[in-house]
């Protein structure tokens, strides 16, 4: 469905997603869309799923991005210059109610060997266990926060879907969304949509986006 409409409004752009791979369009400018980012959330009927569309030009820049979360029936949306929107209400990011770090993230990393170590330095506590779409969001709603993958060498480590949409709101209400060395996210490499050799980073100030990328 979100492909039918996305083509039929806009006919030149390409529409890259999770499911059912990529229908090219006549430029570079490519729809980024996952259905259900999340999955494991999805059918275990916990919270930590949604569904994320975004908007990519051709240098790999978010101009717009969209999360709906199904079960706040919360939508989140931005777009490049003009704000970012929960509900058509303009969202800014709220004051701190404490000074705990909260680290947002997924079962995989999780498991990871490096992050019992990062989250003793950063003296944060897991603060939630989602996809990656509702981590990034979750993050907004609870400052300090952060939801990050350091690089690795095998494919994996998210890929654009999962967080396009995000960094376009991010960006848009003053947070930071980088790669884990605070360059540009890579969301439309015309090679690969894994985020594996860059990492990402999501994180509610730009202070801690610094204290993180240190880690690595």
């Amino acid at each position: 469905y979100l492909r039918e409409e996305l083509t039929r409004y806009c006919p030149d752009f390409g529409v890259i997603g999770e499911e059912d791979g990529a229908t090219p369009g006549t430029t570079d400018i490519n729809w980024i869309v996952d259905p259900i980012d999340g999955t494991l959330p999805y059918i275990e009927g916990v919270p930590g799923y949604a569904v994320s569309i975004a908007l990519v030009s051709r240098k790999g820049e978010p101009v717009i991005g969209v999360v709906y979360d199904p079960v706040e029936h919360t939508l989140y949306h931005a777009i490049k210059g003009q704000g970012a929107f929960r509900n058509f209400e303009p969202l800014k990011l709220c004051q701190a109610t404490s000074g705990l770090l909260q680290i947002f993230t997924d079962r995989s990393v999780l498991q990871e060997p490096w992050f019992a170590d990062a989250l003793e330095k950063l003296d944060a506590e897991v603060g939630g266990v989602g996809g990656g779409v509702m981590n990034a969001i979750w993050c907004l709603e609870n400052p300090p926060a952060a939801y990050f993958k350091f690089p690795k060498e095998e494919k994996g480590g998210g890929s654009s879907w999962d967080f396009a949409a995000t960094a376009c709101i991010y960006c848009e209400m003053g947070a930071v969304a980088t790669d884990i060395r605070g360059n540009p996210l890579e969301l439309n490499n015309a090679t690969t949509t894994f985020m594996h050799h860059g990492g990402a980073l999501h994180a509610t100030n730009e202070e801690l986006a610094g204290r993180i990328t240190d880690l690595n």
